[in-house]
């Protein structure tokens, strides 16, 4: 709570939370609505085919797949669905030069730096919902609400588990912000034209779909608060690289949290 207050305090005497910080917006006027989503959907669609055709082709058990078809599903899907999202952010960002559809490695670093920046104030909210979810219903909050660090912290032993790690911490942080932050916030910006509706709504979707996941309500509240923290910063950045690297951290520091709640508990 000390460093959420600290972060804020910091953030706000260098005018980076005051009110119209974010007046300047992202060109995204280039292409209509629809052309963002269309994109997005795209992208999604394609990693979905490529983990049902992965599964198909290794004749994986859907229903109980073990920790390495899991593994097989998940590279063939992160594969084909980074390679559209690749061609597809090239294309749109020919047109559409300051969109902020960049990712250079200098962004990343800048945007792992805004992760550490940003981190107590998402544990905060984490806190938070946890200490509501207990009071509310009398029971414990599972501290580990993610299936795939379940699955690693089940199998520490296995190689398949490091490789659901190396997908998630590397693999995923690439493919959602693109999705999420890239096309879906530029798709609201473009619709509505104000910056804070289009963080607030993309990152509304990106919590929505992380609870299909079957992660529990009260680890959706600080994925959505990081949801907007990265939208911020990609609205302030204008660079798409910002909350690749604040994802890559956040995913990063929870499979370090995951272990040492996890080496405490064996």
């Amino acid at each position: 709570m000390i460093g959420a207050s600290l972060v804020l305090v910091v953030l706000w005497g260098k005018g980076v939370l005051r009110p119209g910080s974010l007046k300047s917006q992202r060109a995204v006027d280039a292409h209509p609505w629809w052309v963002w989503m269309a994109c997005a959907a795209i992208i999604w669609l394609i990693l979905q085919v490529g983990q049902g055709v992965a599964a198909q082709a290794a004749g994986v058990d859907l229903k109980h797949p073990s920790i390495g078809d899991q593994a097989i599903v998940m590279l063939a899907g992160y594969a084909v669905g980074l390679a559209c999202a690749g061609v597809l952010t090239r294309l749109v960002s020919m047109a559409a030069p300051r969109a902020g559809m960049s990712i250079t490695p200098r962004t990343v670093l800048v945007g792992v730096l805004c992760g550490a920046f940003a981190w107590p104030i998402v544990t905060c909210a984490g806190f938070a919902a946890a200490a509501l979810h207990q009071f509310v219903s009398g029971e414990p909050h599972n501290p580990i609400g993610h299936p795939t660090l379940k699955a690693f912290l089940d199998n520490p032993g296995n190689p398949w588990a490091w490789v659901l790690i190396a997908i998630a911490v590397l693999a995923a942080p690439v493919f959602e912000e693109i999705v999420y932050r890239g096309f879906v916030q530029s798709l609201i910006l473009r619709a509505t034209g104000h910056s804070w509706i289009a963080i607030i709504a993309a990152s509304l979707v990106f919590g929505a779909v992380h609870m299909g996941m079957g992660i529990p309500w009260y680890s959706i509240v600080p994925i959505t608060v990081l949801g907007i923290a990265m939208g911020f910063a990609f609205e302030k950045t204008r660079s798409l690289g910002v909350p690749i690297g604040m994802h890559v951290f956040f995913n990063a520091a929870n499979v370090a949290v995951a272990v040492v709640i996890g080496g405490q508990g064996g």
